[in-house]
């Protein structure tokens, strides 16, 4: 058993890396790699890498929720920001990063990011919203009221009182939202790439920008899948309340 585990392990290792998008999109895992330590000692950075979401009232996480073009804090950054950003990510990003030299292949880059995110973000909201379906089922909820504090923390604040209609038709909702991110990400990595990327030699490694790109998403995303447990909790809580 252990020979033909260490075969499979060379095997994927000795696999050429994607130098297309199409492929390293195709190959996307949703699972969070390994990050480096943090070497963000500066303000200006700090702020960038955090969306603040928590922050944020009800009325503008609403229009988040369903904005396709919604694009996070962390991700308007300047050029030079965004590059750090993606070093930092993880050990072995420089060697990919030092290679993004032009306005016009960071601002490629930035489209795939942005792509990415929003995949994530609808995936997070998924999540969250499975959980309060559970949790209503098995908790035997729906006859009674959430919390108006709870309610507003998780922008619902005019659907206050609903039944499980409510959460089944976000479901659908999001589902929807999870197809089209979905889709507009196979469309990007479908397009042929701009030549400021194409004409790169040696020819730039997708799997390795995948795995960095992800790691960036991942920590922008770390305050609100923070902010999700937390309203998971809150929900629970005000559920025993209502026993």
């Amino acid at each position: 058993m252990k020979k033909s585990t260490k075969r499979k392990r060379r095997d994927r290792s000795s696999q050429p890396p994607s130098t297309t998008i199409h492929e390293s999109i195709s190959q996307l895992t949703i699972s969070p790699p390994s990050p480096k330590k943090q070497k963000m000692t500066n303000n200006e950075m700090k702020q960038a890498t955090t969306n603040g979401t928590s922050k944020k009232k009800s009325n503008k996480e609403d229009n988040v929720n369903n904005n396709s073009s919604y694009v996070p804090d962390y991700l308007k950054v300047s050029n030079r920001i965004f590059k750090q950003m993606l070093i930092s990510s993880l050990d072995d990003a420089k060697d990919i990063v030092k290679r993004l030299n032009s306005k016009d292949k960071i601002n490629y880059i930035r489209q795939y990011t942005c792509l990415i995110h929003r995949l994530f973000y609808v995936q997070l909201q998924e999540s969250q919203w499975k959980y309060y379906y559970d949790i209503g089922m098995q908790e035997n909820i729906w006859s009674g009221r959430v919390s108006k504090k709870w309610a507003a923390m998780n922008s619902m604040n005019y659907t206050y009182g609903r039944s499980k209609t409510l959460i089944l038709q976000r479901l659908k909702t999001i589902q929807r939202q999870l197809q089209q991110a979905s889709q507009a990400l196979q469309n990007f990595g479908n397009q042929p790439l701009p030549a400021c990327i194409s004409d790169m030699n040696p020819p730039l490694d997708f799997t390795k920008l995948n795995g960095i790109v992800t790691a960036v998403v991942r920590k922008g995303q770390h305050k609100l899948t923070q902010q999700f447990e937390h309203n998971k909790k809150m929900l629970m809580l005000d559920s025993t309340d209502h026993r």
